[in-house]
């Protein structure tokens, strides 16, 4: 993202008044203002904050751009712009919305009850690496999530995956006119907020709100339910009914018929999009677990351990360090990253953007683990240390290396 605050005024359909500046992020969270610099502030209200509260003290640290549906005095915040919408949030999602329409990638928009977040990481698990693939980090699927992530896309993404979640009637369409996506993937629908609809049908219905403007539809075919519901709507798209039986899944390391499934789906999607699955098929064993998302853990010597071990992506990366820093408070920042595979961009791009981040986030101290990023070595400023794999660093650390300080 780098685009100017009159540009993001008319795309969210608000005015613009102030210092026009160029806007590189997006914060909604003020603990999470890191680098005040080419930060925009999307100024939200919730049940318990309203985020206008918070505009002066992010002036006081340096932010200079937000977006607000308060009127606000110009002459408090010299220097500062500001785009003004009849609703901040509605704002954001008009500008996703916006943006979305640029885009030339092919937009996957993965819904169901169940299973969702699992797909989304195991299809980019599976993509081929000449292939640069975006996905909504973490579980970034809600109203405020989906317009974040699909602010994230880069213009050379060749494929983006959208989660998108529901949990109360009319919000799928919310969604599915900001994401519109060109395939879609629906796991299956359970009992997961079934007490906001009028019956499992209805939650069908609005769950399928998402492929309105969709070319394909891969579905579960082990839900017969979602599956007829699909053939019956969207008579006129190309349907793909997936299914554990219909491929090659021996080398799966997992047996449960959960994962069987996403796994299925996973390969019919990339079918669709007209990838060779046989080398998909062999890679299947390297599928891992998505249980280690951003975990919080206690350490050795008073530490405090963010685990985001799953991910590996320059976008996951940017969401622990903010993560990393609200945690940690006034103690030092260590951050160990290993080589990041398959982002589709040149090395020295790639991690003199990582390099941006650890500097943005006031990391302390870094520790390369790979020989791709022990190449890149010089990029990086201040503590640091590199090692060519994880056998040799552990050989190195011994308990003593990390200390709360």
């Amino acid at each position: 993202m780098n685009d100017s605050l009159k540009n993001i005024a008319a795309a969210a359909g608000g005015t613009f008044s102030g210092e026009d500046s160029r806007v590189r992020r997006i914060a909604i969270d003020s603990r999470r203002v890191d680098d005040p610099s080419g930060t925009l502030f999307v100024a939200l209200r919730g049940a318990r904050r309203d985020g206008h509260d918070y505009v002066a003290e992010l002036y006081g640290r340096g932010v200079r751009a937000f977006l607000v549906d308060r009127e606000l005095s110009e002459a408090d915040f010299p220097g500062a712009g500001f785009v003004r919408c009849d609703d901040s949030l509605e704002g954001l999602q008009r500008w996703a919305a916006r943006y979305r329409r640029t885009l030339r990638c092919t937009v996957v928009g993965i819904t169901g009850s169940n299973g969702k977040t699992v797909l989304k990481e195991w299809i980019a698990q599976l993509c081929p690496p000449q292939t640069k693939l975006f996905r909504s980090p973490k579980s970034y699927n809600s109203q405020i999530g989906v317009p974040l992530s699909l602010l994230m896309i880069e213009p050379e993404d060749r494929i983006a995956v959208i989660e998108a979640g529901i949990s109360l009637p009319a919000e799928m369409r919310l969604l599915e006119r900001m994401i519109r996506p060109d395939v879609g993937l629906i796991t299956n629908v359970g009992d997961a907020h079934q007490e906001n609809f009028p019956s499992v049908e209805a939650k069908i219905a609005e769950k399928l709100d998402l492929f309105e403007h969709a070319s394909a539809i891969v579905c579960n075919a082990c839900d017969e339910t979602v599956c007829e519901a699909v053939r019956a709507r969207y008579a006129d798209r190309r349907i793909v009914g997936s299914s554990p039986a219909s491929c090659d899944l021996s080398a799966l390391p997992f047996s449960d018929a959960a994962s069987r499934e996403n796994a299925a789906e996973a390969l019919a999607l990339f079918d669709v999009l007209g990838i060779d699955t046989a080398p998909l098929a062999a890679r299947l064993s390297g599928l891992q677990s998505v249980a280690m998302r951003l975990e919080l853990r206690d350490g050795i010597n008073g530490c405090r351990i963010v685990n985001d071990s799953y991910n590996s992506d320059i976008n996951s990366l940017a969401i622990a360090l903010e993560y990393l820093s609200t945690v940690a408070g006034d103690r030092a920042k260590t951050l160990i990253l290993s080589d990041i595979d398959q982002s589709g961009l040149a090395p020295a791009e790639l991690y003199g953007r990582v390099a941006e981040l650890v500097r943005s986030h006031g990391v302390n101290e870094l520790v390369g683990i790979g020989e791709e990023i022990s190449r890149h070595a010089g990029l990086f400023d201040g503590a640091k240390e590199f090692y060519p794999d994880t056998e040799r660093f552990i050989r190195a650390a011994g308990r003593s290396r990390f200390s709360k300080r």
